[in-house]
C-alpha cells in the first residue's frame, strides 16, 4: 500500500518535471529564435516593451541595458533548465529505486505466502498426530484399569 502510493507519488513527480522540463526547453528555442513565435501573453510583453522603448529612444544607453536584461534572462533560463535536468534525473533516480523496491516487496510477499502454506499443512500434520495418539493413549488407558 505504501510502497504504491510512493511510486505513484514519484511517477507523479517525474510527469511534472518532465512537463517543466519540455515547456522550459520550448521558451529557450523561442528565446533563442527571436521569440518568432510568441503566444498571446507574449505578445502584451512585447506590446509594452514598445512603448518603454519609445519613451527611452533618447539614450543609446538604454538600449544596452535592454540587451543585457535579456541575456540575464537567458542565462536566469539558462540556470533554471539545468535545475530542472537535475531535479529530473533525481526524479528518474528515484522512480528505477522505487520500481526496484517494488518488484522486491512483490517477491519478499510471495515467498511469505509459500512459507505460510507449509507452516499451516505442517500445524495440520501434527494435529493430526496429536489426534491419533491421544487416541492410542486413550485405549492403553482404558486397558489398564
Amino acid at each position: 500500500g505504501d510502497k504504491e502510493a510512493t511510486k505513484e507519488a514519484l511517477k507523479r513527480q517525474a510527469d511534472q518535471a518532465v512537463t517543466a522540463f519540455r515547456s522550459l526547453q520550448e521558451e529557450k528555442e523561442l528565446l533563442e529564435k527571436g521569440g518568432a513565435k510568441q503566444t498571446e501573453g507574449d505578445k502584451g510583453d512585447k506590446e509594452a516593451e514598445k512603448q518603454a522603448t519609445k519613451k527611452d529612444t533618447k539614450t543609446e544607453d538604454k538600449g544596452a541595458k535592454t540587451e543585457s536584461g535579456e541575456a540575464t534572462t537567458i542565462a536566469a533560463l539558462e540556470e533554471e533548465l539545468k535545475e530542472m535536468k537535475l531535479k529530473m534525473e533525481a526524479a528518474e533516480v528515484d522512480k528505477v529505486a522505487a520500481c526496484r523496491d517494488a518488484a522486491e516487496t512483490k517477491q519478499h510477499a510471495a515467498q511469505l505466502g509459500t512459507k505460510i502454506e507449509t507452516l499451516l499443512r505442517e500445524k495440520e500434520s501434527l494435529q493430526n498426530k496429536l489426534a491419533d495418539f491421544e487416541l492410542l493413549l486413550g485405549d492403553q488407558v482404558k486397558k489398564s484399569k
